[in-house]
């Protein structure tokens, strides 16, 4: 699990990086998929 912290960090600071186009992909996302039901990401 110690070897996942380097890879979860990286991917947060992409995230962080990334904040607006995040933002409007996961507003995206939920208008597309309404119901909280949204376990299959595609």
């Amino acid at each position: 699990m110690a070897q996942n912290v380097p890879k979860l960090a990286l991917l947060f600071l992409v995230i962080l990086s990334l904040q607006p186009l995040k933002t409007l992909t996961s507003v995206t996302f939920f208008i597309t998929k309404s119901p909280p039901h949204g376990e299959h990401f595609e």
